[in-house]
């Protein structure tokens, strides 16, 4: 019965004849434990982009950081495991727990193992009496896949209407266009929808009929955080 001590003699008797009784061993107690403890209340990621986006990407693939919220029954004897599963990949860290309610911070967790896609997050507390609680989990999305970098081409327009760029992107990713050249301006941003984007951005001209070298640098950046390599887009303007 959970919670009733038991005391504990031990005695040797040899198998031959005559037989022969030991004298008891010291005396051993133990008590029934076999009641789970409470559950974490949550499991989720720490650096996994905002709140109510979790992502595994290149960024925090090598360093992850998960949080898993504790019930005011945990003991700092129990041991918190935490498991993450994609496909036939896993990855499993343990740690103490708190006394009380509390967090149990893992980071720095490395996940090669885990290929891109939907990632389960699976945490238990176990006693010292070896009783696992019941598994709290939650999902994540791994995608380490960067976008390509965007196509882009210049629209040179008159004040007081807005120069363009356009092009080519991944559907749903943010195209960024900062200029470099002659001088710093941006960011200009803008989300690609079908698979092109368009971006209004400051004029610049140049003097009668000197034309100025302008250049920009673009980039796009999918809802994982996985920015693309940049396109450099150079062209002169002259109005």
């Amino acid at each position: 019965m959970d919670g009733t001590a038991y005391t504990y003699v031990v005695r040797a008797t040899s198998s031959g004849s005559p037989s022969f009784t030991s004298a008891d061993s010291p005396t051993a107690t133990a008590t029934a434990d076999a009641t789970p403890p409470a559950a974490p209340t949550t499991v989720a990621l720490a650096n996994g982009g905002d709140a109510g986006s979790a992502y595994i990407n290149l960024a925090n693939r090598s360093s992850l950081s998960v949080n898993v919220t504790l019930p005011a029954g945990s003991l700092a004897s129990d041991t918190i495991t935490l498991t993450l599963t994609s496909g036939a990949g896993t990855v499993t860290r343990t740690m103490p727990a708190s006394a009380g309610a509390g967090v149990a911070a893992f980071t720095g967790i490395d996940v090669p193992a885990l290929g891109d896609g939907t990632v389960t997050l699976s945490a238990t507390s176990t006693d010292l009496a070896g009783n696992v609680s019941a598994a709290k989990t939650a999902t994540a999305t791994k995608d380490t896949a960067a976008p390509a970098a965007p196509t882009a081409a210049y629209t040179d327009s008159k004040a007081p209407t807005a120069d363009r760029i356009a092009g080519a992107a991944e559907t749903g990713a943010t195209v960024t266009a900062n200029r470099t050249v002659p001088s710093a301006a941006g960011p200009y941003t803008a989300t690609a929808a079908a698979g092109a984007y368009a971006l209004n951005v400051a004029n610049t001209a140049g003097t009668g009929s000197v034309k100025i070298s302008v250049t920009y640098l673009i980039t796009a950046t999918d809802a994982a955080g996985n920015m693309s390599t940049a396109t450099t887009l150079t062209f002169l303007d002259a109005k």
